[in-house]
């Protein structure tokens, strides 16, 4: 019998508008054997900048999980993209495998979310990069996407496991 590998997996979104589907997924990672969850609200304070400290996170996970509303969040100190941009970034640097879940048109956004207009553009920008990059799933709630999240998250494993070398006997 062998160990089984604990695989961490970074949840990276905006929180104001996608807090509901953050806990949900967070929730649905929590319960599947092998799985950590890695996110925000877990990382309690820290005598470091933010944002290398959130990329270098992503970059000792094992997959990336990205939640893609509407918001653009947060510019760190300097910075020249949002905190989630920044940590997307990070997955695609660090080459670990990138499940990206973008909410629908019709995803519920409350008016008094809404970002000034160079924020939205550049997360509409932001939503079209991802599409272009990678095969996209769509939410509108968080139980489905959560499923939606857990599905992707096996395909994966999977896919790490046919890739790995096999043992030869000998």
């Amino acid at each position: 019998m062998t160990r089984s590998t604990v695989r961490k997996v970074f949840l990276s979104s905006t929180a104001r508008d996608l807090g509901p589907c953050r806990e949900a997924v967070f929730r649905a990672i929590s319960r599947l054997d092998g799985f950590q969850c890695v996110r925000m609200e877990d990382f309690g304070a820290r005598d470091k900048a933010a944002d290398p400290f959130c990329r270098g996170l992503v970059a000792e996970c094992d997959v990336f999980v990205g939640l893609v509303g509407f918001l653009y969040g947060s510019v760190p100190p300097d910075g020249a993209v949002s905190f989630t941009v920044g940590e997307y970034e990070a997955a695609v640097a660090a080459k670990i495998p990138r499940l990206l879940f973008l909410a629908s048109d019709s995803f519920p956004l409350g008016p008094n979310l809404r970002e000034p207009d160079d924020l939205w553009q550049r997360q509409q920008l932001f939503r079209e990069r991802v599409k272009t990059e990678l095969v996209v799933d769509c939410f509108d709630a968080p139980d489905p996407l959560a499923t939606m999240v857990t599905a992707a998250l096996r395909y994966v494993v999977l896919r790490l496991a046919s890739e790995r070398p096999q043992k030869t006997e000998g």
